[in-house]
């Protein structure tokens, strides 16, 4: 049973757990999977054109990730890695709007480029090198080729899909307020969002000020505020994992077991919260219940991050045979 051949609905179904839980890179080499192994000559009813909308989907949200990251290499003034960025984007894109974006950053790119350096001078043959390869942007100058609502909408492509609706429901003021986060002005932004709650409570305008209490070091008001986002909407999965490391962090892994127990009952990402408790009963040392958790989670979504922590903890343990087994299963061949 445990060595039984998977066919592509198994991995389809993985990926979708990934997808869901904002594990995309993840997530798409799951659906690569489940492609490679599709009967097309015994093909299920639109089998093949979901998988390719599912690996479609965590392409986009790969590519809307690299946008941003691109965004803010650019802002650090390092060009050469905004590139980089933006052509895996393109690469990676297949909403056409995606693609659009970061052609139209890279434009931008040249043009600064153009803009702070002279021509070449004489018969030098750098005037016929491709821009695309030398670009070196000076920071700050994305806003002028990408609108706040642009940058806003692609950071929300990197949330989990449950979230990322409730956050563009938000309204301008809350955009704004999350795109200075991103820009790293955390006071400003608290700022905003202590505004938004005088008049109205949100558990992700309270779990988003817990944010930037904790980029400002002030733990006690992060907890709090985290607290009492949690007690408006205890499903909310980024409130719930921000206590579970808040309350890690601060040595209470007892509290943090508590809260992880809770999610596996209500089915708050059941194999996440499982991880997150197999890693704290390991740290612990309390290494018989860190095997079980992570025992548990060979046969879903997170089977390759349980095995890469239950392998040495089964070497340590006097079990062998059953680690290489483990090993031989599902870490052979992986880079």
């Amino acid at each position: 049973m445990f060595f039984r051949k998977k066919d592509f609905r198994h991995y389809q179904n993985k990926g979708e757990q990934l997808l869901a839980s904002g594990h995309f890179a993840e997530a798409r080499i799951a659906f690569i999977d489940a492609l490679d192994r599709f009967d097309r000559n015994n093909p299920a009813d639109g089998s093949e054109v979901r998988l390719r909308e599912l690996l479609a989907r965590a392409g986009n949200h790969l590519a809307a990730h690299n946008i941003e990251e691109a965004i803010a290499a650019q802002r650090a003034g390092d060009g050469k890695k905004a590139h980089e960025h933006l052509e895996l984007a393109i690469e990676l894109a297949d909403d056409v709007t995606l693609r659009e974006k970061a052609d139209k950053l890279i434009a931008g790119m040249i043009r600064e480029q153009d803009e702070v350096e002279p021509h070449a001078h004489g018969s030098s043959c750098t005037g016929c090198s491709s821009h695309r390869h030398t670009v070196t942007a000076t920071p700050g100058n994305t806003d002028d080729f990408l609108s706040e609502h642009d940058r806003f909408e692609l950071l929300m492509q990197t949330l989990p899909e449950n979230l990322s609706s409730r956050y563009m429901g938000l309204g301008e003021k809350f955009a704004s307020s999350y795109l200075l986060s991103s820009e790293g002005n955390h006071r400003e932004s608290l700022a905003r969002y202590l505004e938004i709650l005088n008049d109205e409570e949100s558990d992700i305008v309270l779990y988003e000020a817990a944010v930037q209490y904790h980029h400002l070091g002030d733990l006690p008001e992060c907890e709090a505020f985290l607290e009492r986002s949690y007690r408006l909407n205890s499903s909310n999965l980024l409130c719930c994992i921000g206590l579970v490391q808040l309350y890690c962090d601060t040595g209470r892994h007892e509290v943090a077991l508590q809260l992880l127990a809770t999610m596996i009952e209500t089915g708050i990402e059941k194999e996440q919260a499982l991880l997150y408790m197999g890693d704290i009963y390991r740290d612990t040392e309390r290494f018989d219940k860190a095997i079980d958790c992570y025992s548990k989670m060979l046969a879903g979504p997170y089977a390759r991050d349980a095995a890469e922590r239950l392998v040495p903890l089964l070497e340590m343990s006097g079990r062998s045979t059953d680690a290489q087994a483990l090993f031989k299963r599902y870490l052979k061949g992986c880079c």
